[in-house]
């Protein structure tokens, strides 16, 4: 992995974490991975002190993990990792679809079709990657039009963790076929004004996604498959 910096314009700790979030959340720093500060500093020519800044902020947002005399790795997903941020998921953007419903425009109606329209064509060409991009981007769109800044920044912090969950979709193939149908009912209980439905729905939508990846976390598990899609060796 090579790290250089890349906007001159930003502090250098803000380059750092800029990346190595990109870095993360994108799967090419892998589950489990080791973050040294020297060789981060080394290869972008800087000292380890806005490396340290960086890495100091992304254990707040909980995507790398600071072990005590033994250094910082990237988030590693577990099952209680699943289900702690799918039922958190559930309960924000619960709240977040209620907000929306009452507040929502007929042009957002256009952009969300177009969005379940990629979903759609996404599952039909089985690339599970972009499936899970879009299916994101629905979500951060119904949030961010809800103008609840206190919602906002506390999803932005779940969403890059999201992100990290849904990359295994990628490496467990999980092919969620229900994806597109789901998306497109939630798209018609919000522009049927039905506030309670949508609730509803959104939140069932979640846990439904959540529980079928922590079924296919345990089938591999069970078989010796890690979380790279490699089998393990004992």
């Amino acid at each position: 992995m090579k790290f250089e910096l890349t906007e001159a314009k930003l502090s250098l700790h803000t380059q750092v974490y800029y990346q190595l979030k990109e870095y993360i959340i994108s799967g090419q720093l892998k589950p489990g991975e080791c973050l040294i500060e020297q060789t981060i500093a080394a290869q972008m020519s800087i000292s380890k002190t806005p490396v340290r800044e960086a890495l100091r902020e992304l254990v707040q947002e909980g995507l790398v993990v600071h072990h005590p005399r033994k250094g910082v790795t990237v988030m590693d997903i577990t099952e209680n990792d699943i289900e702690e941020i799918t039922s958190l998921r559930a309960v924000i953007e619960g709240f977040g679809i209620g907000l929306y419903v009452s507040t929502s425009k007929e042009d957002d109606k256009e952009r969300l079709q177009e969005i379940v329209d990629e979903i759609y064509l996404a599952e039909k060409e089985k690339n599970y990657a972009k499936t899970a991009d879009f299916d994101l981007k629905f979500h951060s769109f119904i949030i961010e039009r809800t103008g609840h800044s206190r919602l906002i920044k506390a999803w932005k912090t779940l969403e890059s963790q999201t992100r990290i969950l849904l990359q295994m979709i990628e490496y467990y193939k999980i092919y969620q076929g229900y994806s597109g149908d789901s998306h497109k009912k939630l798209l018609d209980i919000i522009f049927a004004g039905d506030t309670e439905g949508a609730i509803v729905a959104v939140k069932d939508h979640i846990l439904e996604s959540g529980k079928n990846i922590v079924k296919n976390f345990k089938e591999r598990k069970a078989a010796g498959i890690g979380s790279h899609g490699e089998k393990n060796v004992i």
